[in-house]
């Protein structure tokens, strides 16, 4: 992230080995608040998607299911008026 400025949205698993995913959003929020961050975790109780509201800007639960997936990544990316296809 902090090496490729290129970088338009994070899709970020809540749970990995060194940091979790809700302390490593928070870092990346901190340096550039206005990145789109998806989280994508197993954990699906609606107490813990509110948990993560104040840092990531959607909530997938696994299994994703990629119609899902597709849609909430085309609507960051009209948001942000971010073209989909490659431009060179």
């Amino acid at each position: 992230f902090k090496s490729n400025p290129q970088i338009d949205l994070i899709l970020m698993d809540i749970k990995m080995p060194v940091m979790n995913g809700y302390d490593a959003a928070k870092i990346i929020k901190s340096i550039r608040p206005d990145m789109p961050m998806i989280a994508q975790s197993a954990y699906a109780m609606e107490y813990e998607r509110v948990r993560y509201e104040g840092v990531f800007d959607d909530y997938l639960t696994k299994p994703l299911k990629e119609e899902i997936l597709v849609d909430v990544i085309s609507n960051f990316f009209i948001q942000n008026n971010i073209s989909l296809l490659n431009e060179g």
